[in-house]
């Protein structure tokens, strides 16, 4: 496994793994290098894309929430230029709060919610 995939890969864990593509929906999972990069689902914070970076040096995470739109045709057949449109940045991140960012700015929920009182 290769440098840039174990860093990708440990992101991926620490926001919950298969358990957090699950339940939040995420997909077009990959990594630009020491980064992890995710397609959002529609939430409150209107950002459809997710960048995750790891800063070595500070031994913290950057996240970086934008909306990316265009290269393709529209409804009148008029063509849309690829765009990137910065939503919000978080710096110096520790990794216990990368669930607790992603879902206060997202609204999406991160864990299945505990149900007590329910005999199996």
């Amino acid at each position: 496994m290769s440098h840039d995939l174990r860093i990708a890969d440990t992101i991926l864990q620490q926001l919950g793994g298969k358990r957090f593509i699950a339940i939040t929906g995420v997909h077009d999972i990959h990594t630009n290098g020491d980064d992890l990069v995710m397609s959002l689902i529609k939430n409150q914070s209107k950002a459809n894309r997710l960048q995750i970076k790891y800063d070595f040096g500070m031994d913290l995470y950057i996240m970086r929430f934008y909306r990316e739109t265009g290269g393709k045709f529209n409804k009148n057949y008029e063509w849309i230029k690829h765009e990137i449109k910065e939503i919000k940045t978080f710096d110096e991140i520790y990794f216990d709060q990368l669930t607790t960012i992603f879902r206060e700015f997202t609204g999406i929920e991160t864990r299945m919610p505990r149900v007590i009182g329910i005999n199996a």
